[in-house]
């Protein structure tokens, strides 16, 4: 694939949680890869498409989830997230984004 990022050029992103917080697109072989370079095989959830059902997860004050998915995923959970939310992305390839969002402090 020419211009895909590797991962030693995407960012690193934090997490210190014990239980998955890193989402990958199924649907991109790519997506699977830089998530199991960021974090390992362990870490990873897959999603697929819509990524509403990751509000379920218990999401605290400063706690982070991260992904790497097309542009409409997280862009659809820090508007359904509101100002508790700040988003931080960036493109890796024409379909991928590489993103964070942390939830603001009480």
């Amino acid at each position: 694939m020419a211009g895909a990022a590797t991962a030693a050029s995407i960012p690193t992103l934090s997490c210190a949680w014990s239980a998955p917080r890193l989402v990958f697109d199924a649907r991109f072989p790519e997506a699977r890869r830089l998530a199991r370079a960021m974090r390992g095989d362990d870490k990873a959830v897959a999603v697929a498409g819509d990524p509403t059902a990751l509000l379920a997860w218990p999401l605290g004050p400063g706690d982070v989830l991260e992904g790497v998915t097309p542009e409409a995923a997280p862009f659809c959970l820090a508007q359904a997230l509101g100002a508790r939310a700040s988003l931080r992305s960036s493109r890796l390839d024409r379909d991928l984004f590489v993103w964070s969002i942390t939830m603001a402090a009480e």
